[in-house]
């Protein structure tokens, strides 16, 4: 199943296989694209976000929201100190060096991530899909170093950077 449907209006994104050609259309400016407004699918996205406030209000140890990461992931975050703590990881891993990726990887990073957490499987709000497709249907690309840190994944701190755009951090491209 495409994760990507043409409409007269914009490219409709339902989190499925994406083709590269669905991903250059968006990744180079001139298409837009939107969520799919079917409601049960958007209580599917907003069902796992359900599941972690419940066990969040449950006191449950959750790796990572909760927690610190790797070997800190033994230090439990305090309930009021959630928030702090993820702004803290985007500064964390806000680490990069190097030139700035282009634009078009990064819109491509965009929608993926985008695309990726419209699976319903992250736990994210509704709302953090609908802000990452407003950066790319209003041309905001945030700047995105070439080199990230030895010591995170991959795509962390790429994702970083896009992140705290959504945050009014950082720097980005527009116009």
């Amino acid at each position: 199943m495409a994760a990507l449907t043409v409409t007269p209006q914009a490219v409709r994104l339902s989190g499925g296989f994406l083709t590269l050609e669905e991903i250059v259309a968006i990744a180079r400016p001139g298409r837009l694209v939107e969520l799919d407004p079917d409601p049960g699918y958007r209580r599917h996205i907003e069902a796992g976000r359900h599941t972690l406030e419940r066990k969040l209000a449950r006191g449950e140890i959750v790796y990572g929201v909760n927690t610190g990461f790797g070997g800190n992931a033994r230090f439990v975050i305090p309930a009021g100190e959630l928030a702090h703590h993820q702004e803290n990881l985007l500064e964390f891993l806000s680490c990069g060096v190097g030139e700035p990726i282009p634009e078009d990887l990064v819109r491509a990073a965009v929608l993926l991530r985008a695309n990726a957490l419209a699976r319903g499987l992250s736990a994210v709000r509704t709302v953090v899909i609908e802000r990452l497709l407003d950066l790319l249907n209003h041309g905001i690309t945030p700047v995105v170093p070439r080199y990230g840190s030895v010591g995170a994944s991959g795509d962390l701190c790429p994702s970083a950077y896009i992140a705290r755009a959504l945050l009014g951090r950082g720097e980005v491209y527009y116009r």
